[in-house]
């Protein structure tokens, strides 16, 4: 504690915060009669780090991303996709990717952001199309079996995910079953698998259903539902759908484009997707004319 003096020039009878021997640096203390009271700098914001597909990601890697520790990691938000080719120098026991995103989980805070939430131009008050993707499916009998029974609390249409080149094919589609649904139009006893069905080029219902719709096999599922509320949607998917729920990006790592080809008859077409699109979506439109 100071005898009342500036701690600047050594004299009374004014605050040291107003002595003009002041220096610079002393700018952002506080100072009133002698008594240096210093301001605690701010906290630094949460860093967000986003790593897609990085082979090479490990703890290591991150910590050096973060020009931190190990110990204060934590408070850091680190938002990362884990891609297959994902390496890190965990032990030799640790293998599986479920084993070492259990060996990280204490270092990330992943996103969720994943389900998309889109609202038709034509049709605001039918409520938001949700469409999440889904990769590594364990449960497509199961799932597949429920919709043949009509299990109202499976309310989605579940479409092969490699038969579609991008949102906007699957939007289409959503859109022109909305547009059945409101004319009292549908061909099929839901809009679910309206959805399905207007993804073919054709009216054929039961060939539809087989080629873009779920089977005992898909591994890869795109999931779309119409109206409800996005967080309870999401959350609805993941308690039903036994996979990987992935951004919608990755749409372009699970083309099949020979039978995409085939179902669209679209030839020896150059297989590159945005190509294709124009072409897809043109079938689709012009069905039934």
């Amino acid at each position: 504690m100071s005898d009342g003096r500036c701690i600047h020039c050594g004299q009374k009878g004014h605050y040291s915060m107003m002595c003009p021997k002041k220096p610079a640096s002393a700018a952002l203390s506080q100072q009133l009669e002698g008594c240096l009271v210093h301001a605690p700098p701010p906290p630094p914001p949460p860093r967000r780090i986003h790593v897609v597909n990085n082979s090479a990601i490990n703890t290591t890697t991150i910590i050096t991303l973060c020009n931190v520790d190990e110990q204060v990691l934590l408070p850091f938000y680190i938002h990362i996709h884990f891609g297959e080719s994902i390496k890190d120098s965990f032990p030799s026991a640790v293998t599986s990717l479920q084993s070492k995103r259990a060996s990280l989980s204490r270092f990330f805070l992943p996103s969720t952001r994943t389900m998309e939430s889109h609202t038709l131009d034509l049709y605001p008050n039918r409520g938001p199309v949700h469409m999440a993707l889904f990769r590594k499916v364990t449960n497509a009998p199961e799932l597949r079996q429920r919709l043949i029974a009509q299990d109202q609390s499976l309310s989605y249409a579940l479409i092969d995910a490699s038969l579609i080149l991008n949102p906007f094919h699957a939007l289409l589609a959503v859109n022109r079953a909305v547009h059945d649904e409101q004319n009292n139009q549908l061909k099929s006893h839901n809009i679910n698998s309206e959805i399905v069905i207007e993804l073919s080029p054709n009216y054929n219902i039961a060939q539809s259903l087989r080629r873009f719709g779920i089977s005992d096999t898909s591994e890869n599922l795109l999931v779309i539902k119409v109206g409800g509320e996005s967080g309870e949607v999401q959350q609805d998917m993941i308690n039903n759908v036994k996979g990987e729920l992935v951004p919608l990006s990755e749409l372009d790592q699970m083309h099949d484009i020979k039978s995409i080809q085939k179902y669209y008859q679209l030839g020896n077409q150059e297989g590159d997707p945005q190509q294709m699109l124009p072409l897809v979506t043109g079938a689709m439109a012009l069905k039934g004319l």
